[in-house]
């Protein structure tokens, strides 16, 4: 009887160590597969956002920050950042379309960035006011920073400066 208690345990315990392990693998959002993205470049007009630049790229990056980093050794933007204990911090970004034209913020402003992933955890609903449409596409204020931000095939991505 001890021993069958002992092996029942032994199963149990295998049994909960895999699902632990499914659920944590399945947590892993990291996509390191080929993708297309469109990452655009917003300006105001006398309507509100328009698109002043785009850039699109297929990848293998996981994320918008390392699709920058190599966006400007291709020398199609200027990607000006500087890391933290969160992440990267955007102080700058550009485009070079035939010159180098860029974004930079203000006294009281910053770079956002903006998206048109439709999956709630990286949405800010705090910041629905700042969101937009452009060519048809719903862009929505990001939840997470530019290191934290996914790329996902088909998704596109918006720098656009804000006031704080």
């Amino acid at each position: 009887m001890n021993k069958t208690k002992r092996l029942l345990t032994v199963i149990i315990a295998v049994a909960l160590l895999v699902v632990c392990i499914s659920v944590f693998a399945a947590c892993d959002k990291t996509d390191t597969g080929e993708k297309t993205v469109v990452v655009r470049f917003v300006g105001n007009d006398a309507y509100g956002p328009t698109e002043l630049f785009n850039v699109t790229a297929t990848t293998q990056s996981a994320n918008l920050h390392e699709l920058m980093i190599e966006l400007q050794k291709q020398n199609e933007v200027v990607y000006n950042f500087s890391d933290s204990s969160y992440g990267a911090w955007i102080s700058s970004v550009g485009y070079v379309d035939g010159e180098t034209k860029m974004l930079e913020p203000g006294e009281g402003e910053y770079v956002a960035i903006l998206h048109s992933i439709d999956e709630p955890d990286l949405i800010d609903y705090t910041n629905v006011s700042k969101s937009f449409k452009l060519n048809g596409k719903t862009f929505m204020y990001s939840y997470v920073g530019i290191s934290s931000l996914p790329l996902i095939d088909g998704a596109e991505y918006a720098f656009y400066i804000l006031s704080y």
